[in-house]
């Protein structure tokens, strides 16, 4: 009975441990205030994208990409960590001249619970009409 007891108690205390870690999320989206619908391929070899290839219509923000670990980190995370390469196609032979890659090209926030255990990064790449060229 001790034995079981035991292991009772050790389920308990790691179940327990567990769920206290916290967390860090990374959440990644594209706003797009033009009146063009825009499409993004994105190559990726790190964990987290939720979808390779969307389109975001005028005026809408779209979320692609999604990742969690456990622990929480006040460091700050690199808008354009694992996006290997991108395309971006709109109408009319549209190009875009902000580079996604460029880390500086990012809108950045982190919000945290009081301990710092829940830990969420947000980056937002913003595309305007002065960011496309004809």
């Amino acid at each position: 009975m001790k034995t079981i007891s035991y292991w009772i108690f050790i389920a308990t205390a790691l179940i327990t441990l567990y769920s206290c870690e916290g967390e860090t999320s990374y959440s990644k989206f594209v706003y797009n205030h033009t009146d063009d619908t825009l499409t993004f391929v994105i190559f990726s070899s790190y964990p987290g994208l939720i979808k390779d290839s969307f389109e975001i219509f005028p005026n809408q923000e779209k979320d692609f990409w999604y990742w969690s670990k456990l622990g929480g980190s006040n460091t700050d995370a690199p808008c354009n960590e694992g996006i290997d390469s991108i395309h971006f196609y709109a109408s009319d032979s549209v190009t875009l001249q902000k580079d996604f890659l460029d880390n500086h090209n990012w809108d950045y926030s982190r919000q945290s619970n009081k301990r710092g255990s829940m830990v969420d990064n947000y980056c937002t790449f913003h595309v305007r009409a002065e960011d496309l060229e004809k």
